[in-house]
């Protein structure tokens, strides 16, 4: 599905992808994260370098998992050219597509482990860090060494274990596109993105009541 919010005269595209989740506490979530830090998460992600470092469409295109106890989801979110939304979209689905597609190269998947590994410290380097991560760990009910076996888990992920990740939960054709931005300029463009042919569009206003329905 998309939603479309228009924003007359916008020089940028605000652009929020939304997938499926983990639920807090999913044994997957060391797998998860390294899957996300090559695929969207890191600055040299597919993505990313994609969208910035190659097109030069965007000062950047990140994704992250917001988990939670009940449904959590994977966003990625930029703000990209409004003349180029349209290539920026297609090249996001084909970027899922080629990950979902053959296991991430031996160093790739190292810089993405190694990315996660080194920015634990970061999470407990100060107090109110560590009073944090503390509190998380005990309002998810979640052992009093997560951080430890986290990151013993992280160590261990290998490509096979991303690729059947990537597999399961990057489903292409399960993403909710929301864009907000100058429909006389956009709208053309995601008209011929081969990714959303025949996908329910909604638009909506800024208070989100659906002003018009139809499909791409």
């Amino acid at each position: 599905r998309v939603v479309f919010l228009d924003k007359p005269g916008s020089p940028q595209t605000g652009l929020s992808i939304f997938g499926e989740g983990l639920r807090t506490g999913d044994e997957r979530e060391a797998v998860a994260d390294v899957a996300n830090a090559a695929l969207g998460g890191n600055f040299t992600s597919r993505i990313n370098h994609l969208l910035r470092e190659v097109r030069g469409f965007t000062y950047g295109a990140y994704s992250r998992w917001a988990d939670s106890k009940v449904d959590g989801l994977w966003a990625l979110q930029g703000g990209i050219r409004s003349d180029a939304t349209g290539q920026a979209v297609q090249d996001i689905f084909d970027q899922v597509k080629g990950f979902r597609a053959k296991p991430v190269p031996a160093p790739e998947l190292l810089s993405a482990r190694n990315s996660q590994l080194l920015a634990m410290p970061g999470h407990v380097d100060n107090l109110p860090a560590l009073a944090g991560q503390v509190g998380a760990v005990w309002l998810n009910g979640q052992p009093a060494d997560q951080m430890q076996r986290l990151a013993r888990e992280l160590g261990q992920v290998d490509a096979k274990a991303v690729h059947g990740f990537a597999r399961s939960q990057f489903d292409p054709n399960r993403l909710l596109v929301v864009l907000v931005g100058d429909r006389k300029v956009v709208m053309p463009q995601l008209r011929k993105v081969k990714a959303l042919k025949g996908v329910d569009l909604l638009e909506v206003d800024a208070a989100g009541v659906v002003k018009q329905q139809g499909k791409l």
